[in-house]
């Protein structure tokens, strides 16, 4: 055990491998470990090195993002990925990033590794649910707590929840998610715009919601056998698809009718209807 003493009264202590400190007013001068001497600087990068080096497996990492928030056809998804820190390196040599960098191949191959080795979660949000929802924003934050809820709920170990904000006020954002929390005293919150560029945990998450995304446009085109483009409203096919059967009620569960490129359709139809009587 090796004490460092302010006088005869400590004012703190903590504690680090089995090396004790006392922090004092005064300057330390050395800490003693059995018959070895250390000044207070070789001590300093003593612990230091050791809490660089420190394992990591207490907390968890969660990383979260989103696909296909922007379309006017089909669902948008939130998807979640939890894994030891350590498990970062082993995404990174996968060659993940931001799934919008990357060729459907490569991010179908990495979607593929991810899902075998961790834990994840989907949320789909339909077309419906996000006409009726009062705002997208609110709507992505309680899909991502879901996520955060479902992934964390068989574990008493601290998480690091990483997520793709998706509102200019992270801030305020940050809050409409941490309110949604089951068990906020083991969540660390850190919402951040292009956090799938900076984390790749959250390049995880970008790449299960991105393919998930995929996979519900490929469904619904053999649905209503149409090939209605990206779903994006600059896509050509898109733009086709919208003006010939924005009001065809065989596609109402295809279509974001509170998009403004559909209401303006619509808008336009009612004022040439009124003009005809």
């Amino acid at each position: 055990m090796a004490y460092a003493y302010a006088g005869s009264n400590p004012v703190s202590h903590i504690y680090f491998l089995n090396f004790q400190i006392f922090k004092r007013r005064s300057k330390l001068i050395i800490i003693q470990r059995g018959g070895a001497v250390w000044s207070a600087r070789e001590a300093h990068n003593l612990k230091v090195a050791w809490f660089k080096s420190r394992p990591r497996y207490m907390t968890l990492l969660l990383g979260i993002d989103d696909a296909g928030r922007g379309p006017v056809l089909g669902p948008m998804i939130l998807a979640g990925v939890i894994i030891e820190p350590s498990e970062e390196k082993t995404i990174s040599s996968w060659g993940a990033k931001d799934s919008k960098l990357l060729t459907p191949k490569k991010r179908g191959e990495i979607k593929e590794k991810i899902e075998d080795r961790y834990k994840h979660h989907i949320e789909l949000s339909t077309p419906k649910e996000i006409d009726d929802h009062k705002n997208l924003n609110l709507l992505e934050a309680e899909k991502a707590a879901k996520i955060i809820n479902e992934l964390t709920k068989d574990t008493a170990e601290k998480v690091q929840v990483i997520i793709d904000c998706p509102s200019v006020n992270i801030e305020s954002w940050t809050n409409d998610v941490q309110k949604l929390l089951k068990n906020p005293e083991n969540i660390s919150l850190s919402c951040e715009h292009k956090a799938d560029l900076h984390h790749p945990i959250v390049s995880a998450a970008s790449i299960i919601a991105k393919e998930k995304r995929e996979d519900e446009v490929y469904k619904l085109k053999l649905e209503f056998k149409k090939d209605f483009g990206s779903g994006y409203p600059a896509d050509p096919k898109t733009k086709e698809f919208i003006s010939e059967n924005f009001d065809n009620p065989k596609y109402n569960s295809l279509i974001r009718f509170s998009w403004n490129t559909v209401k303006k359709l619509v808008k336009a139809k009612k004022s040439n209807q009124q003009k005809l009587f």
